[in-house]
């Protein structure tokens, strides 16, 4: 079969968030404060048949169809490189309002010129419910057949059909989905065949899996190539009988039984086959899987990643035959099956505290390690800017999304309970920023899609975070200069430039007042390259523009509150040198 010409990442999505929640409970939070009641099965604080996440997300215990989460969601995966989503619509219902929420704004997106991530789905159920095989072919026909859509799929290399992953080989009370659809849709969509992360026998052609428990993971070859899962941690504790569960590595009462070392956690290590907790916020286990798929001898062209935003599992009775050492009856064990809290738990979108943006950033750098052919080359541009002068034509353009500087009113996930989120931080929305330099100076240009809006009150308008590579200036979060923390006036003026007091300190020394002129939409700043500590014509440096930062001192802020260009702790990378 053909091979891509790129490589491709793909990240397994969830958007059931805010259906199956009426009350919140954190695995994490419970562990510390009440882990009596969290593991008992009878407790009414802690109820059973419940779902519970496994930690906090960054952006709250959101609904999937809220769409500030939404708009950030889809800037930081394009950012990092993910090249597909895919659904998970394993369960009981098809969510076709946070489907047409997710959607809507990825297209929104692709508009304005991103290459957003396409979309995939797996399709397939674990159940006998009747109804199952009418929700997926809902879904074709809601979405798939959709033309609306039709720019949003990830497609078959041969065929060009949309992409989806469906379970071939087993049937559900005398049902096999694939083989009842009907044939319009088989015309209309290419189907891949998905492998369970326990079944360990051999592949065959279309096979694909969101996880596996074999190390090294397998290969699955298919029309679009070679492909790999990778996954943040594994549930294996199957192999040791029956049922892989992440809640048998946390629960005390299943400490002394097999099952308990058998999962592999965030922290989990290949060469000793130990779980290393202190280490678990590292990623060691990811860097592994990922590894795996770097080198290969096979070539690979696909990665799987398990995943994004699962964050929620199931109270229930142990599914186990019998854990060993128990002396109730083993089926009245409490157990999360697929995550259970931060150490044991298979996602890699930002958790409030905890892990933070570690397995972001370090799922990005692998992405790009990946993809990447050939160094990257920043080019610089020369030229002498007159401020007055808004045409800058011959700069570096430096884009960010717009439309994401939203203020945001929406339900927490137990939707029932009338809680909403409120952030009401967005006050300009940056468009672009350009840049160029000559032998004294610094130029840039920072443009928003509307009129600048300058609160004189704050230190937070249109800040721009700078640094320069090699500096060994003391820097807070990797930058050692900010401009503009003084209320910029209108017309000619200028901004502030101040230094980083000492290392890891939101503090400030200032060194300058640079000239800047601000009209309508437009802000144009000239550093002196002096001011920043630059001598030789070939520097390099690394910048962001954010604006309205609750709390500019906590980085986590800048993937949350106003705008951030580009969002959380990502850079735009500037080089002198033109060639």
């Amino acid at each position: 079969p053909a091979r891509r010409k790129d490589r491709y990442v793909g990240m397994f999505y969830f958007v059931w968030q805010g259906e199956h929640i009426s009350n919140i409970y954190n695995v994490t939070k419970l562990e510390k404060t009440n882990p009596t009641e969290l593991w008992n099965l009878d407790s009414t604080v802690c109820p059973r048949d419940e779902f519970y996440y496994f930690s906090e997300p960054l952006y709250g215990y959101y609904c999937s169809d809220d769409p500030f989460v939404l708009m950030r969601h889809v800037e930081l995966l394009t950012m990092s490189g993910i090249d597909y989503i895919c659904l998970d619509l394993t369960n009981y219902s098809l969510y076709e309002r946070n489907i047409t929420a997710l959607l809507e704004t990825l297209l929104t997106c692709q508009k304005q010129g991103w290459n957003v991530p396409k979309v995939t789905a797996i399709l397939n159920g674990t159940s006998a419910e009747a109804n199952h095989l009418a929700r997926i072919q809902q879904f074709c026909r809601d979405f798939y057949m959709n033309p609306r859509y039709d720019s949003l799929w990830f497609r078959d290399e041969i065929t060009g059909l949309p992409s989806a992953i469906v379970d071939r080989q087993t049937t559900y009370a005398g049902v096999n989905y694939y083989t009842a659809l009907p044939n319009y849709i088989k015309d209309i969509v290419t189907f891949r065949n998905v492998r369970w992360p326990f079944d360990g026998g051999e592949t065959v052609y279309d096979d694909v899996s969101w996880m596996d428990w074999c190390y090294p993971q397998r290969v699955y070859h298919n029309s679009n190539g070679n492909l790999m899962s990778v996954s943040v941690a594994q549930h294996t504790g199957n192999e040791y009988g029956t049922g892989g569960s992440f809640g048998l590595s946390v629960n005390p009462l299943t400490k002394d039984d097999p099952r308990y070392n058998g999962n592999k956690g965030r922290g989990y290590d290949e060469a000793t086959k130990k779980n290393i907790s202190e280490r678990a916020f590292e990623g060691l286990n990811l860097e592994n899987q990922w590894n795996n798929a770097l080198y290969s001898d096979e070539n690979i062209d696909e990665v799987f990643v398990t995943g994004w935003n699962e964050w929620i599992a199931y109270k229930l009775a142990t599914s186990v035959v019998r854990v060993q050492n128990v002396p109730d009856d083993p089926d009245h064990v409490t157990d999360f099956c697929d995550t259970c809290d931060e150490e044991y738990s298979r996602d890699i979108e930002m958790t409030k505290d905890g892990y933070g943006d570690n397995f972001y950033l370090q799922n990005m750098r692998l992405t790009r390690q990946f993809k990447s052919r050939n160094h990257t080359k920043y080019f610089g541009s020369y030229a002498t800017k007159d401020l007055k002068n808004l045409s800058w034509s011959n700069a570096r353009t430096y884009l960010d999304f717009t439309g994401d500087a939203m203020n945001r009113h929406f339900l927490r996930a137990d939707r029932q309970n009338g809680v909403y989120y409120d952030n009401n931080t967005a006050r300009n929305d940056i468009a672009s920023t350009k840049v160029c330099h000559d032998d004294e100076n610094l130029y840039l240009q920072i443009k928003t899609v509307d009129p600048i809006i300058i609160d004189q009150d704050q230190d937070n308008n249109l800040n721009v975070l700078l640094s320069v590579e090699g500096s060994s200036a003391p820097n807070w979060e990797g930058y050692q200069f900010i401009l503009n923390r003084t209320p910029v006036g209108k017309g000619e003026t200028t901004v502030s430039l101040e230094a980083i007091a000492q290392n890891g300190s939101f503090a400030f020394t200032s060194l300058d007042a640079c000239p800047a002129y601000r009209e309508g939409n437009t802000l144009s700043i000239q550093i002196p390259l002096a001011s920043l500590g630059i001598t030789a014509s070939d520097f390099t440096i690394d910048f962001k523009v954010a604006d309205g930062m609750s709390e500019p001192s906590n980085i986590m802020n800048y993937y949350v509150d106003g705008d951030s260009a580009p969002i959380g702790r990502l850079n735009y990378r500037y080089h002198s040198m033109s060639h």
